[in-house]
């Protein structure tokens, strides 16, 4: 038998019984917490933590016809942690602000493939987006991650987009916050420094980026779509898992890629590694 639950059922009466909930997420604010749903039907509210609507807002797209599936709110660092940004199943990038109530759109980069990546730089006014699209039969038809800088408002335009068709549909990205350069010189009207970034996708292969259109290819060859992508900023160490149940870990001081066989019930784990 089990025990009384730690947890009390809250009904929610902007989320109506027929529309699926297809992604869920809380802002970092311990003042006002909130979160951010997305809805079958083209719709994404915005919920107080006992469950009531937040001023009744209902964010959708301009046009329609799409449905959201990637939220993430903007660190407490970037507009307050007010800036929710929002990925939807036909391209669109959107930045809504709590600040002013506004969403803004930008459909240039993904459409009409659906974002299927949506991270915040950690420090920094920066966004990035990418989609999952298969490789076509041009080299210039593959899939696109985009780096957008976001001022406070949400206004957010593209620094640079990078195509790797070795990586395919992009399905991780995690930024790298430890081992950065830093710079020489520093002004106080300058923007925070954005960390490099890691993204993988859907043929195994893992690159690391920067908001300055520099990327450098880190994993190759490992045979299998990317099935989970984890950083630890205290040992500078990239963890990626694929498909067929291979563990990479990468490390860059000193530069070293180890890659581990995950054992199944009847067979030992194998280690590889190489500088």
């Amino acid at each position: 038998m089990s025990g009384p639950s730690l947890f009390s059922a809250v009904p929610v009466k902007q989320v109506p019984a027929d529309r699926r909930v297809l992604a869920l997420a809380w802002n970092e604010s311990k003042e006002e917490p909130l979160l951010a749903a997305a809805l079958e039907g083209g719709l994404v509210v915005v919920l107080k933590e006992d469950g009531d609507s937040y001023e009744d807002i209902t964010i959708k797209l301009r046009d329609g016809g799409a449905n959201a599936h990637l939220l993430a709110w903007s660190p407490l660092g970037t507009a307050g942690g007010g800036l929710l940004a929002v990925g939807w199943d036909n391209g669109t990038v959107m930045v809504w602000s709590n600040k002013d109530r506004m969403a803004r759109e930008d459909a240039e980069q993904h459409a009409p493939h659906a974002v299927t990546v949506l991270n915040w730089s950690p420090d920094a006014d920066r966004l990035i987006s990418a989609d999952g699209r298969p490789a076509g039969s041009t080299p210039q038809d593959v899939a696109v991650l985009a780096v957008w800088k976001v001022d406070g408002r949400g206004r957010h335009s593209t620094i640079c987009p990078y195509k790797r068709p070795a990586i395919g549909g992009y399905t991780h990205a995690i930024f790298r916050t430890e081992g950065r350069v830093k710079k020489m010189v520093i002004s106080a009207f300058a923007a925070a420094e954005c960390p490099p970034f890691y993204c993988g996708g859907e043929l195994g292969a893992v690159c690391c980026g920067t908001d300055m259109g520099n990327c450098t290819d880190v994993i190759s060859g490992l045979g299998s779509a990317i099935a989970a992508m984890l950083y630890d900023p205290a040992a500078d160490q990239l963890a990626v898992v694929t498909k067929l149940n291979m563990l990479v870990l990468t490390s860059s001081l000193p530069p070293m890629l180890t890659l581990i066989s995950l054992p199944s019930s009847t067979t030992a784990p194998s280690t590889v590694s190489s500088s």
